[in-house]
């Protein structure tokens, strides 16, 4: 028989057998294949028992897969002897089975047989999505969990056929070996997403990574939505080629963009709302058109929004751009959940559904976060009841926080800065202090500063950085040498300079902030 069967010409002796897409001679020759060749076992098992159309080539497959997983022989004599009386009936006996073996294939062309086989598998499943949807449509169910169904669906057929097997580890070796040397030469991490600011960056080596879900957390009125709009902007400004999603569950898109419009103008965001603005601040918001004609940002400003929603809308938006950068949603806890279940159990599956969407599609997704309000309990307060200053939040304080703080490879906090600092605040700035608690990318414990305009919704990132709860100085002496060595593991470090400009002692928007910031520009 010969060894390249074309099972795609007209005439093919098998049939589609209630209309659904099947080749039955092909499913045989697989089954024979496997029958006479053991050396085909490591390919050949990778297939799926529903692959196969045909009832009784499925339960062959699935014996002589079993046999395989106890490493045992799956030849025909010792598949016969699998099979009971009412099972050999179902398959059509031993007559049949040995019909199977004695119509034995080469096995030379079974990865091109094994990839029909899953075309086909798959294009039934793609006619049981369609026969899904129009149900749901005839029962009246809304448009949008139609869609979202078959975005959810169709992406799954779709990660099926890049399904990964294991690789020696050689292969993986090679290209990280190569990017590694390749940073060294260049001083360039092609994969890590700038965050615009130099001091996260240092410690998230380099930006924020493809497949990482980060956590912003704060409590209200903290600065948290800001200072995600910031490093959206920050990312738009320097690369306006990337493609970033804003989910905002909270605010409108309108009260989004006039916050953008504030910064990028530098105008007091007030002013905007309330529409209170000089000619000179009307020709500087006009001048911000130029800039939102640059930007890739998109908003959704749905308030009842799931995660099934949440990623069929930028599996969407990666269809229709052809890629996707960021995704900033805020925030977690105002996520929709259409099942009966407790919250604890709907917070773990909504940040796993976060987690997925990032390794899925190989993105950052930058995740905002309410804290428990038992962080309140612990603050040191004066005689009158009144907070005089705030514990620092370590990472149990995240609202439903078990799920989160396992599936996170950041989690930074938005709190008030130490009042011994030297900056200047007054009412439209603040010291913030950006926590970094977690870090499976880079240094964790770390406490970044930054100045926040409440005004413009805008940070400048000052230069210290202090790492926490790492061990003093120790001194070691080496053996081959007998010249002593300081072994430094003290981290704190005040005068490491890692923007461009050090924050200034006094702020006014329209002098020192422009030199200091990352300015906004979309």
């Amino acid at each position: 028989m010969a060894n390249n069967k074309d099972y795609n010409k007209k005439g093919d002796p098998a049939i589609k057998l209630k209309g659904q897409p099947n080749n039955e001679q092909l499913e045989k020759d697989i089954l024979s294949i496997i029958m006479n060749d053991p050396s085909v076992a490591d390919d050949a098992f990778n297939i799926s028992i529903d692959d196969f159309y045909i009832e009784r080539h499925r339960i062959i497959y699935k014996k002589m897969f079993e046999q395989h997983q106890q490493g045992l022989p799956f030849d025909l004599v010792a598949i016969i002897s699998l099979f009971t009386e009412e099972e050999k009936d179902k398959v059509g006996g031993i007559a049949y089975l040995s019909d199977i073996s004695n119509t034995y294939m080469s096995s030379v062309n079974l990865s091109y047989e094994i990839d029909l086989l899953k075309n086909l598998s798959r294009a039934r499943e793609l006619i049981s999505v369609s026969t899904k949807m129009s149900s749901m449509a005839y029962d009246n169910s809304e448009p949008l969990d139609i869609m979202t169904f078959a975005m959810n669906e169709i992406n799954r057929i779709s990660l099926d056929l890049d399904k990964k097997d294991l690789k020696q580890v050689a292969e993986t070796a090679n290209n990280v070996i190569d990017e590694i040397i390749n940073i060294y030469n260049t001083g360039e991490r092609p994969k890590a997403l700038s965050t615009g600011y130099s001091n996260l960056d240092s410690i998230a080596n380099g930006g924020f990574l493809p497949g990482q879900m980060i956590v912003l957390a704060a409590r209200p009125g903290c600065g948290k939505t800001s200072f995600a709009m910031s490093i959206v902007a920050n990312i738009a400004q320097t690369n306006p080629e990337k493609v970033i999603a804003v989910f905002n569950l909270e605010m409108s898109q309108e009260e989004l963009i006039k916050r953008l419009i504030a910064s990028l103008a530098q105008i007091d965001s007030k002013s905007v709302i309330r529409n209170e603005l000089t000619s000179d601040q009307i020709s500087r918001i006009l001048e911000t058109k130029k800039d939102f004609s640059k930007c890739h940002i998109y908003i959704d400003d749905s308030s009842n929004i799931t995660a099934d929603q949440i990623k069929a809308k930028v599996n969407k938006l990666k269809n229709k751009e052809g890629r996707i950068d960021l995704i900033v949603i805020d925030h977690m806890q105002l996520i929709a959940d259409n099942k009966v279940r407790s919250r604890y159990e709907s917070m773990t599956e909504i940040s796993r559904m976060m987690k997925i969407i990032a390794k899925e599609l190989e993105v950052p997704v930058l995740v905002l976060s309410q804290m428990s309000r038992n962080v309140e309990k612990t603050d040191e307060k004066n005689n009158s009841g009144e907070v005089i200053k705030q514990k620092k939040p370590k990472m149990s304080d995240l609202r439903e926080s078990g799920a989160i703080e396992q599936d996170a490879d950041m989690i930074i906090f938005l709190t008030p800065g130490d009042e011994s600092e030297e900056v200047a605040e007054t009412e439209n700035t603040a010291l913030l202090d950006a926590v970094v608690a977690k870090n499976r990318s880079g240094e964790a414990d770390v406490d970044l500063f930054y100045v926040w305009h409440k005004d413009t919704m805008t940070f400048v990132p000052k230069k210290k950085i202090t790492f926490i709860n790492k061990p003093k100085k120790q001194e070691a002496k080496t053996e081959n040498s007998g010249s002593e060595q300081i072994a430094n593991n003290d981290y704190y470090i005040d005068d490491s300079v890692l923007t461009d400009a050090e924050a200034p002692e006094e702020y006014s928007v329209d002098s020192d902030y422009l030199d200091g910031v990352n300015n906004f520009e979309i």
